[in-house]
């Protein structure tokens, strides 16, 4: 009893790893997608949204997935993983994208809550005005001007709630449906 305790705490350790570095990879490619996109489009545009979520999205799938049938679940028999690895693929992905799902009605909720509380558009943190002209100071600036922004703490306390919530649903549903324990007679069903 005491060792699945034990090696139950350390999957949940290195999925909450994995997470972050999931959750990290996404937001750092949603951040550098926004920058670009915005040099490209109306800075306010819901395409750019949309276009960022879905590219993050997919940078961030590929680096659980990869983390999670590597490292995170090692309790699962090996052979029927492999053998329906195509299958457990495509069900990382539809939860995976259920869980994005989940997160964006989440994260739709705080928009139209912080819009409609305090006539804030949590989608223009980025967006920092009147930016000096060199490089250094372009970039000291617009940190500065992110780390004072209102705006950008709504984001983040959303971004990282959402985040929260995506990590257990998919930490339970992976479980339950992609990477579960042996039965006590050494089959498995996936």
């Amino acid at each position: 009893m005491k060792k699945d305790v034990t090696s139950r705490k350390g999957e949940v350790f290195r999925f909450v790893v994995t997470g972050l570095a999931a959750a990290i990879t996404s937001f750092l490619t949603d951040t550098l997608t926004t920058y670009l996109l915005q040099k490209v489009m109306d800075p306010k545009s819901l395409g750019i949204r949309a276009i960022a979520t879905i590219i993050s999205f997919i940078f961030g799938v590929i680096v659980n997935y990869i983390l999670s049938t590597k490292w995170v679940f090692q309790n699962v028999d090996k052979k029927e993983q492999e053998k329906h690895k195509k299958s457990i693929g495509v069900m990382f992905v539809v939860l995976s994208a259920v869980g994005l799902g989940l997160s964006t009605g989440v994260m739709i909720a705080f928009k139209q809550i912080w819009l409609s509380t305090l006539n804030v558009n949590i989608d223009t943190w980025m967006v920092i005005e009147n930016l000096p002209k060199p490089f250094f100071q372009k970039i000291g600036a617009w940190i500065k001007g992110i780390m004072i922004s209102r705006t950008f703490w709504l984001f983040a306390f959303s971004y990282v709630t959402t985040t929260i919530i995506g990590l257990i649903w998919n930490y339970f549903s992976r479980k339950k449906w992609l990477f579960k324990e042996p039965n006590k007679n050494g089959n498995n069903k996936i």
